[in-house]
């Protein structure tokens, strides 16, 4: 996984829980700076089978990580999500979770809506 390298030493993530023709998904983009590059990539959709708590999208987000990237507590400093209680709750969201886990400062950014969402996405990828 590119994230293993040693010339990306930080990664921010931006996540986004939506249901598409019947299923969810919990959406996951990656930003990372490398070779003088900045990338956006869309990283992984991952099938969600239970209710969208913040501790069920924690437990796969973390699990991915774990086995794509071990490095990912030293690494993510920053995550930007839709400001949906399940993302954001102050004792249950799946930010709050992740930022416990992190070892360095942590940034989180607020995107507003799904549709903003989506339009940071596009800008930054363009």
């Amino acid at each position: 996984m590119i994230l293993n390298d040693n010339s990306i030493w930080a990664f921010s993530l931006a996540n986004d829980s939506s249901t598409y023709h019947g299923k969810s998904y919990l959406d996951n983009r990656i930003h990372f700076y490398r070779s003088g590059i900045i990338y956006n990539i869309h990283f992984l959709a991952i099938p969600m089978y239970d209710r969208h708590t913040g501790e069920y999208m924690f437990k796969l987000v973390s699990q991915v990580f774990d086995v794509l990237c071990s490095s990912w507590h030293m690494k993510l400093i920053s995550m930007g999500s839709d400001g949906a209680s399940s993302m954001v709750g102050e004792y249950q969201g799946i930010v709050t979770r992740i930022e416990q886990q992190v070892y360095y400062y942590f940034i989180y950014l607020t995107l507003g809506s799904s549709s903003a969402f989506s339009y940071l996405v596009w800008s930054s990828s363009t």
